[in-house]
């Protein structure tokens, strides 16, 4: 016996906790093979004449928090569907 409005509510916590684990796992797992590159140079050139030996990485807080928001509006455009459904197959 549960509400139109919880339902919605508890599809839309569903695709937010889905998300947010694995936007924390995504986030630390490219955290960590950034710093990887940086410290131990997992890729290199390839090249015998290049001037640095690996690609070179830089690790800023501006393109974390641009994936982090990227991330949440992927995650209410893809919970809101179907949210919605669920909620209209209720009334069925």
């Amino acid at each position: 016996g549960a509400t139109a409005n919880q339902v919605r509510a508890i599809f839309l916590g569903e695709g937010a906790i889905i998300s947010l684990s694995g936007a924390i796992f995504g986030l630390t797992l490219g955290y960590i093979f950034c710093w990887l590159q940086q410290e131990v140079g997992l890729i290199g050139m390839g090249l015998a004449t290049s001037v640095v030996d690996y690609y070179p990485v830089a690790m800023e807080w501006q393109d974390f928090a641009a994936t982090s928001l990227v991330i949440a509006v992927i995650t209410v455009l893809g919970s809101v569907r179907p949210a919605t459904m669920a909620v209209n197959y209720g009334k069925l």
